[in-house]
């Protein structure tokens, strides 16, 4: 595998990683409240309505990400690196930094502070 493939991958691991983490603590509540997670056989698809609603979470975080990319590079806070990486560089001043980079890395680019 090339880096940039290797970096898409980690980049919608960590995103998946991150997007279950958020919902699971309220589907947890939702089910523990519910009495869900007393009866054993009925587990399966409170898992499948955690996976599923992580999924939504991912795509609106991408959203996000895209939305934050497009707002950067309009106001130009990002400079592209003459590396043989072709890394980015977000300027230290971008508000929302951290979503410029996801997207960048989703989309296999480096970037370098």
């Amino acid at each position: 595998m090339n880096a940039s493939t290797l970096i898409a991958v980690r980049a919608h691991v960590v995103l998946l990683s991150v997007s279950i983490c958020i919902v699971s603590v309220p589907c947890l509540a939702i089910s523990e409240a519910s009495g869900a997670l007393a009866d054993t056989g009925s587990q399966w698809p409170w898992q499948a309505v955690t996976c599923a609603t992580a999924m939504v979470v991912m795509m609106l975080i991408r959203a996000l990400a895209h939305t934050a990319f497009r707002r950067a590079f309009r106001a130009g806070k990002l400079e592209r690196r003459r590396s043989p990486e072709h890394a980015v560089q977000i300027a230290g001043d971008c508000r929302l930094a951290w979503l410029v980079q996801l997207h960048l890395e989703l989309r296999g680019m480096r970037c370098v502070d």
